[in-house]
């Protein structure tokens, strides 16, 4: 997790780096366009502010990712000091340059792991008897009653051997399980567990009560004790829950986590989840913007209409447009951006095809490509595809509201649905209550 982090650091540094120096030579600052062009649209629109807030957001995270795997980890003592590994681990092999008055040579140097004496040993393996013993009782009240399967342990030192002997093999399995289906009468059972090490060995003798058939109290009362507990504490902001209640283990089931990692993923996904959040605010903010010009279309061809019918030039028809309407919305404020182009020396052809580029929808490109072309071969025509433009804004229009209408429908089915659940709530509540 640490290399991840720290590459992460290198790479802003490495970005800070880079724009600062690409973006030296505008020390003074940079003018700044009071309308700003569009010529393509993003498949996911982020502003240039949030980009910048996530990558802010984001190193922030970072750093304390880093700084809790740092805490995390445990340090490593570089001193000239050989370790051995603990009893029953492995053979450790280390490396060791040997220098004596210019003659180097390199030894392989192996140690092995800690060995026990025979006084350590009986004190273990006394240890592990006992706690054998208290392994062995599984959920039953102890070892002399014994009324379901027992758990028979397992090495607990990789080193030592340990082997079980059981007196009574039809009635206690290998594997714990407790056959009671025969017993009449209580039954005891010898479970002998021998340990060995080496040339020592050491023996200890469990005996078990096998109980006849019947069902454990052990568990029932343990559960009614911890119900007792809680009803003595109520007062209490914290219970302490004991560790063994008439012989059943007790114990919380404890959750670990790695906190530097879970830092680091939730930081990358408050940033996925900002960033498409902002996607899908531009895109909703593009197709209002398409929704409005769509329902302006109709004006801008009737209005272009009337003024070359009464002799003005296209562009002379726009400048009338814009002076007429006092409203800057989206489609007069890109009129007014071609008008500006054309007067500061672009061709007007061109000025159209950008300005229906600008506008997006396939009415205007389709509209402003046409206006072009005719300029282009003469305006003679001009008059007669504007009529016709007029006829299909028209048949525009009427799909616009068509569409309106259906999504306007669409919306009221919401409040019918509720009104038919309050409506069957009310008729249903009766019912149920007579029950």
């Amino acid at each position: 997790m640490i290399k991840i982090n720290i590459l992460v650091l290198v790479l802003y540094i490495l970005l800070v780096i880079i724009s600062r120096h690409h973006f030296s030579k505008y020390k003074g600052g940079v003018r700044t366009s009071e309308f700003v062009r569009k010529h393509f649209a993003c498949a996911v629109p982020i502003t240039k502010k949030r980009i910048i807030l996530c990558m802010v957001v984001f190193f922030v995270f970072n750093l304390i990712s880093l700084t809790v795997a740092i805490m995390e980890r445990k340090e490593k003592d570089n001193s000239n000091i050989v370790l051995r590994d603990g009893y029953g681990g492995q053979v450790r092999e280390y490396e060791i340059n040997m220098d004596y008055q210019g003659d180097k040579t390199k030894l392989n140097y192996e140690v092995l792991p800690l060995e026990y004496t025979a006084s350590e040993f009986y004190e273990k393996s006394g240890e592990l008897f006992q706690e054998y013993e208290r392994e062995l009782v599984g959920n039953n009240t102890d070892l002399m009653h014994i009324y379901g399967d027992i758990n028979i342990p397992e090495e607990h030192q990789k080193d030592f051997e340990l082997t079980w002997m059981i007196s009574e093999p039809d009635i206690v399995a290998s594997s714990g399980q407790v056959n009671r289906n025969e017993l009449d009468e209580k039954k005891y059972v010898t479970l002998t567990a021998v340990l060995e090490y080496g040339d020592y060995s050491n023996i200890h003798e469990y005996t078990l009560g096998i109980e006849p058939t019947g069902e454990s109290e052990a568990l029932i009362r343990a559960k009614n004790e911890l119900g007792n507990l809680e009803k003595d504490n109520r007062n209490q902001s914290e219970i302490q829950i004991p560790n063994d209640i008439f012989g059943v283990k007790i114990s919380l089931q404890q959750e670990t986590n790695n906190t530097s990692v879970q830092i680091f993923t939730f930081g990358i996904i408050f940033c996925i989840i900002f960033a498409l959040g902002e996607a899908v605010n531009e895109r909703k903010k593009a197709s209002d913007r398409n929704r409005l010009l769509m329902d302006l279309y109709p004006e801008l061809v009737n209005s272009l209409w009337l003024f070359l019918s009464a002799g003005l030039t296209v562009k002379s028809g726009m400048c009338q447009m814009i002076k007429m309407n006092q409203e800057k919305n989206v489609l007069v404020l890109e009129m007014e951006h071609a008008m500006n182009q054309i007067d500061s020396g672009l061709d007007e052809c061109t000025a159209y095809e950008e300005l229906g580029q600008r506008l997006g929808p396939t009415a205007y490109r389709r509209l402003m490509n046409q206006i072009s072309r005719n300029i282009k071969i003469g305006t003679k025509d001009l008059l007669k595809l504007m009529e016709n433009e007029v006829a299909v804004s028209l048949e525009v229009k009427k799909e616009n509201t068509k569409k309106k209408g259906e999504e306007a429908s669409t919306k009221l089915l919401i409040p019918m649905v509720v009104m038919l659940l309050v409506v069957m709530l009310i008729i249903v509540t009766p019912v149920v209550v007579s029950l």
